[in-house]
């Protein structure tokens, strides 16, 4: 009985992970509007 519901766990895991990667790897992603500058003052970087 517990090998079953353990069996059945996996499927569902293996199955959703698979799922997932399908929906990330045709996923449409939108691309940002608008560019990001930040200045850094050099001090920031010490040697």
């Amino acid at each position: 009985m517990r090998k079953e519901k353990k069996h059945i766990w996996l499927k569902l895991i293996l199955v959703a992970l698979v799922i997932g990667g399908i929906f990330v790897a045709i996923w449409d992603v939108p691309v940002p509007t608008h560019s990001v500058e930040k200045i850094i003052p050099n001090d920031t970087f010490k040697n």
